[in-house]
């Protein structure tokens, strides 16, 4: 059965009728070492702090949030990656140390083509040469992997629970493993949280939604700081959707 795309229109209609946790306050939340871009960047403040979400193709789910919270409205920067479930996974291709093309675990399973997008597939680097290698970590990792953002944010401005609750109103939640025609354990839905504070604030806002907003069980993982791993994916995959503005579009859009 043919899953719909969720419409720019349908995320504004969910945003038109917030809930209020009034035990969630807008707090500071301390820097993790979990993450991918450093706060230090040129023009990011120190009380800057980050926010990581799946939602389906990272491509989509980076480019929805900078048009909401950008210009002024709190977000900073952002960043797209695979996201791996186990933070002592270390991946090692004798046939690919010196490709320093190649970001792992990232480019593993995301296909061959450094220019489509194959279903469920992302690649910037062709891999043919050393796919017996690579097919064999693939399997190690493709059950614990996932396509994520990172949000660079000021919290004076955006509240993590802002940026949670616009999370469950750009995707499908209750799909689980999909996002539109994006199938794939790499497309779930989830919340990596930085501390213990982003976690609390993850699981209040979810069970409000799981009551409020969505009729069948909501599927989205809540993982706790450091059970996680961030690996930045390749530049090619970065603003994707800005150099490309008639590219493939996502499912999240």
């Amino acid at each position: 059965m043919a899953v719909s795309p969720i419409s720019l229109q349908q995320v504004l209609q969910r945003l038109s009728r917030p809930f209020s946790l009034s035990s969630v306050k807008m707090t500071v939340i301390p820097e993790s070492p979990a993450g991918g871009l450093a706060a230090k960047q040129q023009g990011i403040p120190p009380h800057a702090q980050k926010a990581t979400f799946a939602a389906g193709c990272f491509w989509g789910v980076e480019h929805i949030y900078r048009r909401r919270f950008g210009n002024g409205k709190g977000l900073l920067d952002a960043s797209v990656a695979t996201v791996v479930g186990n933070p002592s996974y270390q991946p090692t291709v004798k046939s690919v140390q010196d490709r320093q093309a190649v970001s792992l675990p990232h480019s593993l399973f995301f296909g061959l083509s450094s220019e489509d997008h194959i279903g469920r597939c992302h690649c910037a680097v062709d891999v043919r040469d050393t796919m017996a290698d690579l097919y064999s970590l693939a399997c190690l990792s493709i059950e614990t992997d996932a396509e994520a953002v990172e949000v660079i944010y000021d919290p004076t401005i955006v509240s993590y629970q802002q940026l949670v609750e616009f999370f469950y109103s750009m995707h499908d939640p209750t799909t689980k493993d999909r996002q539109g025609a994006d199938t794939g354990t790499q497309y779930r839905s989830a919340v990596f949280a930085h501390n213990e504070e982003q976690l609390r604030i993850a699981k209040s806002v979810t069970d409000q939604v799981s009551r409020r907003w969505w009729k069948a069980p909501v599927t989205t993982e809540l993982n706790p700081p450091d059970q996680w791993q961030w690996w930045t994916a390749e530049a090619y995959h970065q603003l994707y959707l800005e150099k490309n503005p008639t590219g493939y579009v996502c499912p999240a859009q």
